[in-house]
């Protein structure tokens, strides 16, 4: 099993998400149908559209941001729900980065003043 996969199915087990959330998930939106069972398929390393797989892949891993960030376990049936909490969770950490940068950025100014005063 590939590293991806046993990554994948690590965080599935770990944080209790279903595959008919995730099958559902990844076909939200799509004209194929998703079933529970091409989840297995792919855990297993049976051949999976590489589409497919990068889509179970990042829902897999952005269930898992929301509900670590957010320290509960939010209602994966509600995609619409879903989908603001990856929002809001996607926007607090380009905010808390912003704020790191512009931190780092002052320090090494105020270094380099330092340096250049002497």
């Amino acid at each position: 099993m590939g590293d991806k996969r046993k990554q994948i199915a690590t965080t599935m087990r770990v944080q209790g998400i279903k595959k008919t959330d995730i099958a559902e998930m990844v076909a939200n939106g799509q004209i194929y149908k998703f079933k529970p069972c091409q989840i297995s398929d792919y855990l297993r390393g049976r051949p999976l559209s590489e589409e497919k797989a990068a889509r179970l892949e990042k829902i897999v891993e952005d269930v898992e941001r929301v509900w670590t960030t957010l320290g509960i376990r939010t209602d994966l049936s509600d995609l619409e729900g879903f989908t603001k909490l990856l929002a809001h969770v996607n926007r607090c950490e380009t905010e808390q980065l912003v704020s790191e940068t512009a931190e780092f950025a002052r320090q090494a100014e105020q270094g380099l003043a330092g340096q250049f005063s002497k």
